[in-house]
């Protein structure tokens, strides 16, 4: 798995290649909350339509979301897009399910492509 994150001043982006695992998701929430702009930014978008294989089982999932869960206390406006293809849009689905089930305070998204996905959030955003 390789990954590269993106920062500008409201918003990450954190593109996925090759083979994803928890332990990269739980990297993505650690580059997120050790960020000094964490709290500032207002969307990310979680890019993995470069994935090819997923190592992560529901037990995986729902830890993944539940820490996420626990973030939203520190940014409650928080605005995020799971950007998917097939390998990973089941995974995203229940990411996302799990994460309304905690109560986070995060409004996401899984989209098919990135005009979607900025569309989206803009909508979010802006209303």
């Amino acid at each position: 798995m390789s990954h590269t994150t993106t920062w500008t001043n409201e918003s990450v982006l954190w593109v996925v290649e090759g083979v994803l695992t928890s332990a990269e998701i739980m990297e993505f929430l650690e580059e997120l909350t050790e960020s000094d702009t964490f709290d500032q930014i207002s969307y990310f978008i979680w890019d993995t339509t470069r994935v090819t294989k997923m190592r992560i089982d529901a037990d995986d999932a729902e830890l993944s979301a539940t820490f996420s869960s626990s973030l939203s206390i520190y940014n409650k406006r928080l605005v995020g897009v799971l950007l998917v293809d097939d390998a990973v849009a089941e995974f995203a689905e229940g990411y996302v399910s799990s994460m309304e089930g905690t109560g986070s305070a995060w409004i996401l998204s899984v989209q098919r492509n990135m005009d979607q996905a900025k569309k989206w959030i803009d909508s979010k955003r802006f209303g």
